[in-house]
């Protein structure tokens, strides 16, 4: 399969954090220290969208050149540059497969949710269906908010709790398998100018979700297949000329 076959065809894949740092494909490095692994982006076409954590086993992990969760801009030139690597780049979030207490309401369930394994979700910017979505959900922003500041959600829990159902994905817990529930499923857009009365912004008005949609194919990296099939696909967006 030729590598414009694999960035167009490719809508989502989803690693498991381990397996991520013990064998980083092309376009990232990991640099594993006893207790910490520090991981970045190589490429500009691999743009990592994750705050700093600590893994559900204890080991702590630092990005040395993330966007972060939570992406702040200030001008049109900033938030034109953000949209552009959404529309056009791979994209890595971390989130959260849990285990729910049963009987709870949902909030306080989701504060109260055990994190039973961390996930890498990689999303293909550059597929046609995610690049529409994704442009818009942003338009529908632009066209809809009353103030000059806007924060925006893309959010990917609809689409992970859908995969989970659709494959019957678990994950063993001692004796038990746990059909899990995703948190920590969005990435944020702040576009805040230097508008000192922002009424609408600041009462909650001018605050927007949407969701992305595509299939999810589940990644390992321990075998070699599995790893050829991982470094295939990075290397596809690594090596495409800008």
């Amino acid at each position: 399969m030729g590598s414009e076959n694999v960035t167009s065809g490719f809508f989502m894949g989803l690693i498991a954090i381990e397996d991520f740092i013990r064998n980083p494909p092309s376009g990232v490095y990991v640099e594993n220290q006893p207790k910490k692994s520090r991981v970045g982006s190589l490429s500009d076409k691999v743009c990592i969208f994750m705050d700093d954590f600590a893994t559900a086993s204890g080991r702590k992990v630092v990005f040395s050149n993330s966007f972060g969760r939570i992406v702040q801009v200030k001008t049109m030139i900033e938030y034109s540059k953000v949209r552009k690597i959404l529309t056009s780049k791979l994209l890595l979030i971390l989130v959260s497969a849990c285990e729910k207490k049963a009987g709870e309401r949902r909030r306080r369930a989701d504060n109260q949710a055990k994190v039973l394994k961390q996930f890498i979700l990689i999303i293909n910017g550059n597929n046609p269906m995610i690049k529409w979505e994704m442009e818009r959900g942003l338009n529908d922003v632009f066209s809809s908010v009353s103030s000059e500041n806007f924060t925006v959600k893309i959010d990917l829990k609809e689409t992970l709790q859908k995969w989970t159902q659709d494959q019957g994905f678990a994950i063993t817990v001692g004796p038990r398998t746990v059909t899990p529930d995703w948190l920590n499923t969005t990435f944020n857009l702040n576009y805040e100018s230097d508008a000192s009365c922002d009424f609408p912004y600041w009462f909650g008005f001018s605050k927007r979700r949407f969701s992305l949609h595509g299939k999810i194919v589940y990644l390992r990296n321990r075998t070699i297949e599995e790893k050829h099939n991982l470094e295939e696909l990075f290397l596809a967006f690594v090596s495409e000329p800008s």
